[in-house]
Formats: structure tokens, C-alpha cells, sequence
């Protein structure tokens, strides 16, 4: 019985990441895209879309993790989404809405999905994977021409889901409320290598531009690659070990990048290894903390600051430097687990 609830949980969330991804993507690419191209303005404000939707869950994570609302903060932030497509015709006020309701679904979901998952990966690969895949449809609007009700009525369906975790489950664990800077300094250490190795995942994932991307179907099959890698990740993680599969993947993959330049079935299989580190990564940061919130957090936010290495022009898209950067992130990610095991 209790299985059974679990997996209803993780695929509730898992469906609304998927929509609340599409949600937001679409509303940036039809009201501002699509009406103003790629502008300097559209530029900022998807910066700031960035900005709230992955800074935020940090002081977010903080603040609800021991509160037992996770599904209602979830819920909270789907309906400032909705709120955003009510009120589209002033471009900052609904940015603000769907990257602030970005971040209030996206760490609900994470806390209350972590609360299930003892201390294993695979419920919380599930429950990121489909992001990429909503992220791609909603940022596709104007190609695939579908209607913008159809997301409205995704989005209302979606609180109508959480509306049913809220009354009808509890996931609630209590943790101790503690800063990275509680830790010892060697503690602290492992914590910031963790974070640099996600802080590379970020960055590689912006970098990532092969020429057969130019076509919609193969750039849909890689997307699907990413999604698979944090599906099957966490699966596999849990099955041979978090940081033997964590390790191996990162290694392998930036042997077959090297490679990946005149194959797109090694590139393929290279982003389809390098995405399996996202759940193990979090799930070994969320462990070692013993605090979901500020682990959830602290993902993003070091997503977020690798992106902004693209956006400032750092492109190590070539056959030297992108293998180099996955082999330093694996590198780092062994140096991580080794010292979480003499440190923990």
C-alpha cells in the first residue's frame, strides 16, 4: 500500500514538472519571442526568468522544508503561473510570476519527493527527467503551432492533481535546519566540490551544439536522451551504487565526447551518460546534508551559475575542451565521494 502511494506521488510530480516546464518555455517563446525576437530586452528577461525560477528555490528550500506544505507550495506556484497567462500583456509582472511559481513547484515537489525516497536516487530521476522533455515542447510553440488554451488546461489539471497529494498525503520528515557553514571546513570542502561538479553539468548542458541539432526530430531525440539519462540514472544508481554509477558514467562519457564530433550515435549516448549524474549528484548532496530544501537549492543554484558561463560567452564546445570539462566534473565527483566516505 505504502509503494502504491509512493509511485502515485513521484508520478504526480513527474507529470507536473513535465507541464509547469511547458508552461512557463511556451509563455516566454509566444508572448515574448514570437512578438519581439531574440532582443536584448527578451534576453534580460529570460535571464531573470532563469535567475528567480533557479536562485530562488535555495532561500525556498530553507523556508519550507520542515513546514509539511510541500504539495501547497507546489500548488501556490502553479497558480502564479496561471496568473501570469491571465496577465501577459505586461512583460515584467508575469515573468516574475512564472519564475517565482517555477521555483515554488519545482522545490515542493523536490522536498516532498525526497521525504519518499530513502536516501535513493531513482523517485527523483523520475521526477526531474521530464522537465527537458516540457522544457523543449513549450520552448517549440511557434513550430509546432499548438493552441495556448491546451496548456491552460494542462496547467489547471496539474493543480487539480497536487490538489489531491495535499488533502490526501503526508510526506512530512523532520531535519535538522542546518547552513553549510555548520559543517567542519574538510566537511565544507566536499560540499563545494559537489556543487562544482554541478556547477560543469549546468554549463555542458548550454554548450552542447552539435550541426544535427538544426533538425527538429534529432534535437527532440537528444532532449529524450536527457530525459532517459536522469531516468535511468536514478534506477541504476540505486541498483549498483550511487557513486560507482555516478563516477562511470561521468568517465565514460567524456571518452565517447571526444568521439562525439563525427557520430551522433556517440553523441547521443555520451549526453545520455553524462544526464545520469543529475539525480545521483542530488540525491548524494541532499544525503550528505541531511536537508532537502537547502540540497534542492543548492542544485539549481549551481546550475544556474554554470549557465551563466555561456551566457558570458565561455563556449568549450570542441573536441579538447568539452571531453576535458566532463573528465575534470567526473575528477571531482570521485574526490567528492571519496571524502564524503572518511569525512561523512
Amino acid at each position: 500500500m505504502i509503494y502504491i502511494k509512493d509511485k502515485f506521488i513521484v508520478f504526480i510530480y513527474s507529470f507536473s514538472h513535465f507541464v509547469v516546464d511547458l508552461c512557463c518555455a511556451a509563455f516566454i517563446y509566444h508572448f515574448l519571442v514570437s512578438e519581439f525576437g531574440i532582443t536584448t530586452r527578451v534576453s534580460l528577461f529570460i535571464l531573470l526568468y532563469d535567475f528567480l525560477a533557479f536562485v530562488l528555490q535555495l532561500p525556498f528550500g530553507i523556508l519550507f522544508n520542515n513546514k509539511n506544505k510541500n504539495s501547497l507550495v507546489s500548488i501556490v506556484g502553479c497558480f502564479l503561473i496561471l496568473i501570469a497567462y491571465l496577465l501577459n500583456m505586461i512583460p515584467i509582472i508575469p515573468i516574475v510570476l512564472i519564475g517565482v511559481g517555477n521555483a515554488l513547484f519545482h522545490i515542493g515537489g523536490g522536498i516532498d519527493v525526497l521525504n519518499i525516497s530513502n536516501k535513493k536516487a531513482s523517485k527523483i530521476g523520475l521526477y526531474v527527467a521530464p522537465g527537458a522533455l516540457g522544457l523543449f515542447i513549450g520552448c517549440s510553440i511557434n513550430k509546432l503551432e499548438y493552441p495556448i488554451y491546451l496548456i491552460i488546461i494542462l496547467l489547471i489539471i496539474t493543480i487539480l492533481l497536487l490538489s489531491i497529494l495535499y488533502k490526501k498525503y503526508n510526506t512530512n520528515i523532520k531535519q535538522k535546519n542546518i547552513s553549510v557553514f555548520d559543517f567542519k571546513y574538510k566537511k565544507r570542502i566536499i560540499i563545494y566540490l559537489i556543487f562544482l561538479t554541478i556547477c560543469i553539468r549546468g554549463y555542458i548542458g548550454f554548450i552542447l551544439n552539435y550541426s544535427w541539432k538544426s533538425s527538429f526530430s534529432l534535437l527532440l531525440l537528444s532532449v529524450i536522451m536527457v530525459a532517459l539519462g536522469k531516468a535511468i540514472g536514478g534506477l541504476l544508481a540505486d541498483k549498483f551504487g550511487l557513486e560507482k554509477v555516478g563516477f562511470l558514467s561521468l568517465l565514460i562519457s567524456s571518452l565517447l565526447f571526444i568521439f562525439s564530433f563525427k557520430s551522433m550515435i556517440i553523441a547521443l549516448t555520451s549526453i545520455l551518460l553524462f544526464n545520469m549524474t543529475m539525480p545521483i549528484t542530488l540525491i548524494l548532496l541532499s544525503n550528505y546534508l541531511n536537508n532537502y530544501g537547502r540540497a534542492f537549492g543548492l542544485n539549481t543554484l549551481a546550475l544556474f551559475l554554470g549557465s551563466l558561463l555561456y551566457f558570458s560567452g565561455l563556449n568549450g564546445f570542441n573536441i579538447i575542451i568539452l571531453p576535458l570539462n566532463v573528465f575534470a566534473s567526473a575528477l571531482i565527483f570521485f574526490l567528492f565521494c571519496k571524502g564524503m566516505k572518511k569525512y561523512g
